[in-house]
Formats: C-alpha cells, structure tokens, sequence
C-alpha cells in the first residue's frame, strides 16, 4: 500500500514493530517531529487496518490507532523499500496481543489462560503468495520467543489456514466455544484443571478433527453430527440435566446415560414417567392407605346444649343504674344557652337528650 508521504523514512525497517505508544524505539527527534511522525503512523495504521477488514469481509476494523492506543498489542510492519519511486510501500500487517480465553483441551478440561494470539493477519494483493507472510511471521516468531503450535488464531480465514497448513504443518484443531483457534498440543504445558472433563470423556480419547484434503468445513464430534470444526459452536455441549428433566429421560433412582448417533431403525424405550413424588413404592403407597381406611374412627359424645342464662354485664348495669338516677328533665335549648350573642359558635355536640 503506498502513501504520499516518505514510508522509508517513517519505517527504516524491513519489519518494524509498534507499540501503544505509536512509535518506533529507535526514533530520535523533537517534539515536533514526534508529533508528525505519530500522524503518519496513525494514517498507516488505519488504511491497513481498513484494508484487512474488506479482504477477510468483516464488518468493522480489527486494527487501528486508536485501539492501539488503549492495549498492550504489537503491530508488525513488513515494509517495501524500493515500491513507490523510493518512496517505500507497506506490504503487509500482523497484530499480536494477550488474551484471557476460557479454553477446553481434547479431553474437555478446563482452562482459563492468558495465550498469545495472532489477533490480524494482512498481506496486501499484489504481494500475496511471493513469501512476504512466511517472512513476516517468522520474524513475529522469533521476536517474542514462541512457537506457531503455542499462538491461539483470531477468527482465522480459509487462507490463514491453508497457510499455517503449509508452512507449520497445522491441521488438527481443537474445537472451542469461542472464536479463537488453537491446534493439538497447545495443551501440552498447562496445568490442568482439578473439574472432571466437560463431556464424560476419558483422559486419552480426543476429538477428530477434518482431514487437509477434506474439503468439508464440518467434522464429526463424539457422534453428535456434523458441526464447524472452529469458531464460536465448534465444541461440543454437556449433558444438560435440566433438559433431561424436562423430556423425561431420566427417572428417580435412574442415572442419565449420553446417547450416540440415532438411526431411523433404532427406536429407544419410552421410560415411564413417575406418577408422584413419594418416596414410597406403589405397593407401600396402597398398603398404607389401606391401612389408615380402616382405623376405626372414635364416636363424638352427644352434644348436650347448655340452657341460656340471661347475663348482665357490669358496665350495661351500672348505665341504667345511672340513667335511672338522672331526674328526666329537658334539655335547655340552644337559644337559651346562646343568651342571644350573636357572635358566639353553637356547638351541637354538648346539646343532646341524655337518652340519646
């Protein structure tokens, strides 16, 4: 890809590494020249990015400046100088960064680790198949000190396939949950989970992955049909006992058991649904209520009603007693008490019979 500006002086380099900070180690320069090379870098970085993302048909860009700016990635530069009158061209783009992955090997063990990935991978057109990946990857290789078996790969393509095919002889995938890809052995030198496996498997029995010469992208997984062999539905599922529950293929008392494939002919036996949850057998069930259906039921005595008594209460005797005492004389009216003021309040509540 080549630009209006001087590349080769921007990236001396065959293959120059930048950091978060956007810029080179070996710079020497002032503060302005920082900040012009800083912009150049940033427009690099974008249009490879942007190019990356068009050539592998996602929908947004994977690398950038600005995303960058906020990681710990490393970008790999590989760099033409005598494209562009001698100017320089970018010729291509490797993204390397840490991530923390929740990962199973081939027997389902779990792991959460913090691998080195291979998060863009980017050979411009006009260069591809010429060696300038090989010798882009190797030098990735040999500046972090790692092995192709130890990368987990970012949403490969069907070309960065082939390519680590060809070059690193990688083929056996190990199918994840997620949308990373990592091959046989990458498990060697972890430490394994102290979980039982995810999928009932033994320590020694593995998945399958597809054969290099199989054009298919789908592959068999323990019998339970044909899935991608990576990407984000690749691994298999456990054993859901809630499903099972559900569905009724497990009783009280009786273990759920993984089936394999199902043909047409095989017709497996419909296990009879448990009519209630007693912990008693149906024998026990009946026997006992035959038993509490004849247990006599002890006769009620004969209900004798008690002759009703006319009782007083103390404080209904005491108000007739008062009332009775109180000489039966009318209430003064109202007008009386008011005295003819016109400005006094009649207040209603203190003018009442005392019978009322």
């Amino acid at each position: 890809m080549e630009f209006n500006f001087n590349i080769n002086k921007l990236l001396p380099k065959k293959i120059n590494k930048i950091s978060q900070s956007l810029m080179l180690e070996e710079f020497r320069g002032d503060r302005r020249e920082f900040a012009e090379c800083q912009k150049q870098l940033t427009r690099v970085l974008d249009d490879m990015g942007e190019a990356s993302a068009k050539a592998q048909g996602l929908s947004k860009t994977i690398t950038s400046a600005q995303k960058l700016r906020d990681t710990d990635h490393l970008v790999y530069l590989l760099v033409d100088s005598e494209a562009n009158q001698g100017k320089g061209s970018v010729v291509g783009l490797l993204k390397t960064g840490s991530k923390n992955l929740f990962m199973f090997d081939e027997t389902g063990l779990h792991y959460q680790l913090q691998p080195r990935c291979v998060l863009d991978f980017y050979v411009h057109e006009s260069r591809q198949r010429t060696g300038c990946g090989n010798l882009l990857y190797q030098h990735m290789l040999a500046e972090e000190k790692i092995t192709p078996l130890k990368l987990a790969i970012d949403r490969p393509s069907e070309k960065l396939l082939a390519f680590l095919r060809k070059h690193y002889g990688l083929t056996r995938i190990i199918p994840q949950n997620n949308k990373f890809v990592v091959f046989h052995g990458f498990f060697d030198d972890e430490v394994q989970d102290t979980r039982i496996s995810r999928y009932g498997l033994s320590p020694g029995k593995a998945f399958d992955s597809p054969s290099p010469n199989n054009n298919s992208n789908d592959s068999s997984v323990n019998g339970s049909g044909s899935r991608s062999s990576y990407g984000r539905y690749a691994a298999a599922r456990p054993v859901c006992s809630m499903g099972n529950i559900i569905h009724n293929t497990a009783v009280l008392g009786q273990p759920a058991e993984r089936t394999g494939v199902f043909s047409p002919s095989f017709s497996a036996p419909k296990l009879e649904r448990p009519r209630s949850l007693s912990l008693y057998s149906e024998e026990e069930q009946k026997q006992r209520t035959t038993e509490i259906s004849t247990v006599p039921t002890p006769a009620l005595p004969e209900h004798q009603p008690t002759p009703f008594v006319p009782i007083m209460l103390e404080a209904e005797r005491a108000e007739r007693e008062r009332n009775a005492s109180v000489k039966t004389s009318p209430s003064p009216s109202c007008a009386q008490e008011v005295g003819g003021s016109e400005a006094a309040h009649l207040d209603l509540k203190f003018y009442h019979s005392p019978l009322w």
